[in-house]
């Protein structure tokens, strides 16, 4: 009996402890503590994921404006040297040195063709 008793007792123990986990369960769902939790918790990771998504969007904002800079740079200096070689090859002295130098070769293609002639 005293076994009966003791099961008895510990059965009741359990259901009691289920009942109170239940009544609380479902006390947090009427009151919206349950739903205000839940809030709680997707709008802190939420905010987390967006709070990336931005220091993303920055990174990636600053890496195109670099770029961009880069480019204008890049073509700054291209147009330069361009200038420089225009001015270059219009001088004086430069159209000197390609007359000679055309010269030059069509002395040697003259031998050459002399050359074979013979």
């Amino acid at each position: 009996m005293k076994g009966v008793a003791t099961s008895f007792v510990s059965h009741t123990k359990e259901t009691a402890a289920k009942v109170a986990s239940e009544t609380v369960d479902k006390t947090n769902v009427l009151t919206g503590k349950k739903v205000e939790e839940l809030v709680k918790e997707y709008s802190e990771l939420y905010t987390a994921v967006l709070l990336g998504l931005h220091k993303d969007l920055l990174a990636q904002k600053a890496r195109t404006e670099e770029s961009a800079r880069n480019s204008v740079q890049i073509q700054q200096q291209n147009e330069l040297r361009i200038a420089r070689l225009e001015k270059l090859a219009t001088s004086k002295p430069m159209q000197n040195y390609l007359a000679m130098a055309a010269l030059a070769v069509a002395v040697a293609a003259l031998g050459v063709a002399v050359w074979a002639a013979m």
